[in-house]
């Protein structure tokens, strides 16, 4: 999901985007965040979120065995509150 993401910033050109907190996959390793595998109580995202800025972004696949990875750096501009999804049944790709 977070290489679509990358992906879809650079064909966007946009370099500002929110990331809203939600509570992880119970039993997995922090940071998983995967809507499809969890309760249905728990599919939730906060409203208020930062606004992140894409500062760098590189693609290391030549350090990788050429499987797509990025490193990022981003800064934070501040904090926004969603009002709307507008493609909520992303979160449930996989």
């Amino acid at each position: 999901a977070y290489r679509k993401m990358c992906d879809d910033i650079l064909v966007s050109g946009s370099r500002r985007f929110l990331m809203p907190f939600s509570p992880c996959v119970p039993g997995f390793p922090r940071g998983r965040v995967r809507f499809p595998e969890m309760a249905p109580e728990d599919r939730r995202l906060h409203a208020v979120a930062p606004v992140l800025y894409l500062e760098d972004l590189r693609e290391v696949s030549s350090q990788t065995n050429d499987v797509v990875k990025y490193q990022v750096k981003h800064s934070v501009l501040g904090r926004a509150r969603m009002k709307r999804l507008l493609n909520p049944s992303a979160l449930f790709r996989t």
